[in-house]
């Protein structure tokens, strides 16, 4: 369920942890604990199952952007942690070892997601919390094997 309030995400601190800003879209109200992801024109907004959005990772502050144009104010976010989510409607499950955004706070299964936005590999897991590695260069990783293959390059 979409976050509505600041929530203390619990994560634990890897080797590869670091701590980033970046702009904010337009409107978006962020809080703190949420799962973040960058939009087409590269601002950040709260992670969803939205097309094109490229998960970076927990925002470190809240941030409402209600009424100011894109970048107005900027955001700073964790990446490279392990961190716990909601494991929507029990998706993941043992034969799981990625997790795709369901929204800001939880996340799912590669079949339980439309648009495929890529988290990270799942460390442990319950039927109702989830823990998933968020790392930016995981990600651009995957992003680079999987969704930039060559037969999507139109260059």
């Amino acid at each position: 369920m979409t976050l509505a309030a600041d929530r203390q995400t619990p994560y634990r601190a890897t080797g590869g942890m670091r701590h980033h800003q970046r702009p904010v879209a337009a409107d978006a109200i962020i809080f703190l604990g949420a799962l973040l992801a960058l939009d087409t024109d590269g601002y950040v907004v709260p992670a969803d199952d939205a097309s094109a959005l490229v998960v970076i990772g927990i925002a470190e502050e809240a941030v409402d952007a209600t009424g100011l144009d894109d970048g107005d104010v900027k955001v700073k976010y964790v990446t490279g942690v392990t961190a716990q989510f909601v494991n929507a409607s029990g998706a993941i499950g043992q034969a799981d070892h990625y997790a795709f955004a369901e929204d800001d706070d939880a996340i799912t299964d590669y079949s339980g997601s439309t648009n495929k936005n890529f988290v990270g590999p799942i460390v442990e897991f319950t039927s109702a919390l989830a823990w998933v590695h968020v790392d930016e260069a995981v990600i651009a990783a995957y992003h680079a094997a999987v969704v930039y293959s060559d037969a999507n390059d139109s260059t």
